[in-house]
């Protein structure tokens, strides 16, 4: 089988790095592990690149030459009629007119691989031209929402780009198109909220993890010793950037409230970068938890392992979620994960073995949880277990399916472009 990806970029460590982000990593891990599986898979991003091979995943050439040699101006006049809708600022307009201009481009990649599928990551105005070019030229496709920014207060998106994100769900839907999310509770909060008229459609795979991400041979003693933390201490992550939706302020605001006895016995990291970075740290100082709550910046996986093998505790505060990878690696390491029960991923990998869930979103609640948690026994051998069935090696086999079961289905085009675009003017 032949499986053509389009996304807006992937992350790779020192290869295509410049947005470090969860949906990047996906995008690289889903490619990667699917490849393994002896698919033939070709990506195509709008990062600028020569064609290159990556392990067993072939990059496909980005040029501006290229793409002005394959420009449709029709459609792109109509690009920019979209744009003046849009109510998105000069800058990014800017950035969404070099990519709407790669439309006839991506029709000319689509004919020369000829896939079996195509598959496209993500929703909204950054993906238009995959979704036109592939269902304009007819290929079977499929489109995967690595989260829901509808109802994330926090999102970047203005109001005019969530809209969009619900009205393409319910058109594509209604075109017989299959959309696959992050977990179950993406689907149940789009069934309950949108216009949905195959559910069948909505197909929730959750996210992988990589089972030799981290070295399991460090000795937790020892790395405890080389960064001077006492090993009595109790040591609690959070991983992610550093921002609004992310909320590590209420992590701050639930420490605080421990008693003065537990608080001398924590150590915090808060690893990961981001707007807010200066603002927490300002929390922390104004609180005097200086000793407790550290924020170490962005680290490496390499990095990142040792935390994970110092740790007794991953808090997660996120607002909106979609499927946090946090918490997968955590299980990976045998660590408990402490979390609210809001989030769309407790559905899928909830175990009262692995994870504490708190029901109500306040500081004293978060904090009764840490306490609880941190006092807790928990069997690193069960959490680690737990963790198998959401290695990459197994959750590529759903995707699999999903290209096995769609890969015949014509798309029968109709006014489906017309009405995609009607929907973006």
């Amino acid at each position: 089988m032949r499986v053509l990806r389009l996304a807006p970029y992937v992350y790779i460590e020192n290869i295509y790095f410049r947005n470090k982000t969860g949906f990047g990593k996906s995008v690289w891990a889903i490619s990667r592990w699917q490849a393994k599986e002896n698919i033939d898979t070709y990506v195509f991003t709008y990062q600028l690149t020569d064609e290159k091979r990556v392990e067993e995943v072939t990059f496909l050439e980005h040029k501006l030459l290229k793409v002005i040699k394959h420009i449709n101006l029709r459609t792109f006049k109509s690009n920019i009629g979209i744009l003046k809708k849009s109510h998105i600022n000069y800058k990014n307009k800017i950035r969404l007119l070099r990519y709407y201009a790669t439309e006839g481009y991506v029709k000319y990649i689509i004919n020369r691989i000829k896939p079996d599928i195509i598959h496209i990551h993500g929703m909204g105005l950054v993906t238009l031209p995959y979704i036109n070019a592939s269902v304009g030229l007819g290929y079977p496709v499929i489109l995967t929402l690595h989260g829901l920014n509808y109802f994330d207060a926090n999102s970047s998106l203005n109001k005019f780009q969530k809209e969009i994100e619900k009205e393409t769900i319910q058109l594509l839907n209604r075109h017989n198109i299959p959309i696959t999310m992050v977990g179950t509770g993406v689907k149940e909060e789009i069934l309950r909220n949108f216009n949905v008229k195959y559910p069948e459609l909505l197909i929730p795979i959750v996210n992988g993890v990589d089972e030799d991400l981290f070295n399991n041979n460090l000795d937790k003693g020892y790395i405890k010793r080389k960064n001077n933390i006492d090993e009595n201490y109790k040591v609690i992550l959070s991983v992610g950037s550093l921002t609004k939706n992310k909320n590590q302020r209420m992590l701050i605001d639930a420490l605080k409230l421990l008693s003065v006895k537990n608080r001398n016995n924590i150590k915090c990291f808060i690893i990961g970068d981001g707007p807010e970075k200066d603002n927490l740290q300002y929390m922390i100082d104004m609180n005097n938890l200086q000793e407790s709550i550290i924020l170490t910046g962005y680290k490496t996986v390499e990095q990142l392992g040792e935390y994970y093998c110092m740790a007794d505790l991953l808090v997660s505060t996120s607002l909106k979620e979609g499927f946090g990878r946090p918490f997968l690696e955590a299980f990976l390491n045998g660590i408990p994960v402490l979390t609210f029960a809001d989030l769309y991923a407790v559905k899928d990998i909830y175990n009262p073995q692995c994870m504490y869930i708190v029901n109500e979103r306040t500081a004293n609640n978060l904090s009764r949880g840490i306490h609880d948690s941190i006092d807790k026994t928990w069997d690193k051998a069960v959490i680690k277990a737990w963790a198998k069935q959401f290695t990459w090696e197994n959750v590529i086999q759903s995707y699999i399916k999903v290209y096995s079961r769609f890969c015949k289905n014509t798309i029968k085009t109709n006014n489906l472009i017309e009405e995609i675009n009607n929907l973006f003017l």
